[in-house]
């Protein structure tokens, strides 16, 4: 009975000990998603701020058509590169994103396996215990009617015996 309250409690522990780590993985792969949202909005902010330092320069007509086409030229190469670094790092994002669901996912189905084993173990161990009272109870049942059938031999032994010193007293 110790045994099955001990396996029981071992049972209620483990449950207990994977709820935690799927919680600390969940918290985990949240921050992850949040810092690459962070990320992503810095660059998105960068570039918007690069966008803006163009207009803010004052020249001369000339120098400013001149610097205008260069700055046109340096601007597109420069959204160029940039872009593909945010279409990089935002496909690296979506990959890692991708990675972190489906380890979420991974630990939600181990989470959900461990749950239902730990369940059918519940359920085996209060089959058992149910059964080991029943037979418990059969088993004083079965002393019980041993020890009155004692009983009756015992008094009918006495008797006897109670008879025979009389008889033997009157020989």
């Amino acid at each position: 009975r110790d045994d099955a309250r001990m396996d029981a409690d071992s049972a209620r522990s483990e449950l207990t000990r994977h709820r935690l780590q799927w919680e600390q993985q969940r918290t985990q792969l949240t921050t992850q998603v949040e810092e690459l949202n962070r990320r992503t909005r810095s660059l998105e902010t960068e570039l918007q701020l690069c966008k803006e330092e163009r207009g803010r320069f004052a020249v001369s007509a000339e120098q400013l058509t001149e610097k205008l086409r260069q700055r046109d030229s340096e601007r597109e190469t420069f959204e160029q590169q940039h872009h593909a670094q945010v279409a990089h790092m935002t496909a690296m994002f979506n990959s890692q994103i991708r990675e972190l669901e489906n380890q979420l996912r991974d630990s939600n189905d181990v989470h959900d396996r461990a749950a239902a084993e730990m369940h059918s173990l519940l359920t085996a161990q209060s089959s058992l215990a149910e059964k080991w009272r029943e037979e418990s109870k059969k088993s004083a049942q079965r002393v019980e009617h041993v020890v009155l059938a004692l009983k009756e031999d015992a008094q009918r032994q006495a008797s006897r015996a109670d008879e025979l010193s009389r008889r033997l007293a009157t020989l």
